[in-house]
């Protein structure tokens, strides 16, 4: 596997015209399949398997156009690893698109839930009883949320530090919260890390820094920039999304890292990030995904 990925100064005008650096550390780029923080949430869970040398695959859960399950998927193909999928999926055609195309040619096995069955995926017991043929496999949350992933992500920020001793803020999209987590684990004290939902829900803040235990006043999770919640990309976001693309070539998926830099662009413009102030931006990846969301 490779593992270093550049940190690109972005070129762009309100961040030069408000004074803000703004570095986007290109974790999309650390692998040709296995895109941005999975390629980190997986390094050293896939090692875990290898070296217990006791689990004979590996099971996770994903939705049809997942980043996770694709990158996992190729990982296990690399590395001669049974491969079962749980997948979130109403049918019909949703169990027919690129992600999944890829997924199957890997050799990946796919067991199909339905929204009621997929919800079931935080209950161990439920699915330790529903799936108990697969109970020497080892089983990965959903988005690789394991909390072997937190040392994968936290090497994306701490890769900085020979250039950049310390930023004013740090600024990541946020699904499960594992990729604010890892990169909370090497943050400095005088460094704010904020990371944007992609999510809806009027607790998701509280939820996702309970899980991780995440409670520092330094740590901020900002809800307002959901766009009406998961996979939801109205014409405002997208018409940003052109817009950046034109002025920098910086490709932003609009499920996560869209809706993160729009939100990182509405608080330089309202003053909440000064001039002066250094920002680090990851890019999670997740371009591959998109295929599926063109073609809805």
């Amino acid at each position: 596997m490779l593992g270093f990925s550049p940190l690109e100064r972005i070129d762009y005008s309100l961040f030069n015209e408000n004074g803000v650096s703004v570095f986007v550390k290109r974790d999309d780029e650390l692998h040709p399949v296995v895109s941005g923080n999975k390629f980190r949430k997986l390094k050293y869970i896939i090692e875990e398997y290898k070296t217990t040398q006791s689990y004979k695959g590996i099971v996770s859960f994903g939705g049809a156009f997942s980043n996770h399950i694709h990158a996992l998927a190729y990982l296990c193909r690399q590395e001669n690893i049974p491969c079962v999928l749980l997948v979130r999926s109403a049918g019909g055609k949703a169990r027919e698109n690129p992600t999944l195309d890829d997924v199957r040619q890997w050799g990946a096995d796919l067991i199909f839930l339905s929204d009621g069955q997929y919800k079931q995926r935080a209950n161990p017991s439920w699915y330790e009883k529903e799936f108990s043929q697969y109970s020497d496999y080892l089983w990965i949350p959903e988005g690789g949320s394991h909390p072997l992933s937190l040392r994968g992500v936290a090497e994306s920020l701490s890769e900085t530090r020979e250039e950049f001793d310390s930023f004013n803020y740090i600024i990541c999209p946020v699904g499960t919260g594992a990729t604010l987590a890892g990169l909370a684990s090497v943050m400095k004290s005088e460094e704010e890390l904020w990371g944007i939902s992609a999510l809806k829900g009027s607790q998701f803040d509280q939820s996702i820094k309970r899980h991780w235990q995440l409670e520092s006043h330094h740590i901020k999770i900002l809800t307002q920039w959901h766009f009406g919640g998961y996979g939801k990309a109205p014409t405002r976001l997208q018409e940003f999304l052109k817009e950046f693309y034109r002025q920098t070539g910086l490709l932003l998926d609009p499920i996560y890292n869209g809706k993160s830099m729009f939100a990182l662009c509405e608080m330089i413009k309202c003053g909440l990030i000064a001039r002066g102030n250094t920002v680090f931006f990851l890019h999670t990846g997740g371009l591959q995904g998109w295929r599926g969301y063109q073609n809805k």
